[in-house]
């Protein structure tokens, strides 16, 4: 996830230093709606790339199965996203769409504090919690004291 953000910063300083270019658009366009999806994609797979999958591995690369799923490469992939990045106003609004994206993903994740509580188990022997099986005579009150109660 680092990598991806430091690669966006880095590309918007780079366009934005060069003032108000806007490069032509590849025959190849990647849709917005297209491009969207791509970067929730993209990011819930440098996420996941950390978390050991079911072989206990990490440090996967996602990136060939999201090419893959939306039947694109890497060299089209990027000439899209060179070519929004040089229009930024189409570019923020692309990731706030990506971020309202994952945030309804992540709800859809999260657990709702209504079945929480339904959830919860109440404890079936509450009375055991109150009395200590031990007579309070053989209890031993400090370390100190160990000699006293065993003599007696």
């Amino acid at each position: 996830m680092k990598k991806i953000f430091y690669i966006i910063i880095a590309l918007l300083v780079l366009f934005s230093c060069t003032g108000r270019t806007i490069y032509k658009k590849p025959d190849d366009l990647i849709p917005k709606e297209q491009m969207v999806d791509l970067w929730v994609d993209i990011i819930i797979a440098d996420g996941a790339s950390n978390i050991k999958n079911k072989k206990a591995q990490r440090k996967i690369n996602y990136m060939r199965f999201i090419y893959q799923k939306y039947q694109i490469d890497s060299t089209r992939f990027m000439r899209s996203n060179i070519y929004y990045t040089s229009k930024v106003e189409e570019y923020e609004k692309m990731f706030e769409d990506v971020s309202s994206k994952l945030k309804k993903i992540k709800e859809n994740y999260a657990p709702s504090s209504e079945n929480e509580t339904e959830d919860e188990p109440e404890d079936s022997a509450p009375h055991l919690l109150q009395r200590d099986s031990i007579p309070k005579k053989y209890q031993l009150k400090k370390q100190g004291s160990q000699d006293e109660e065993i003599d007696k």
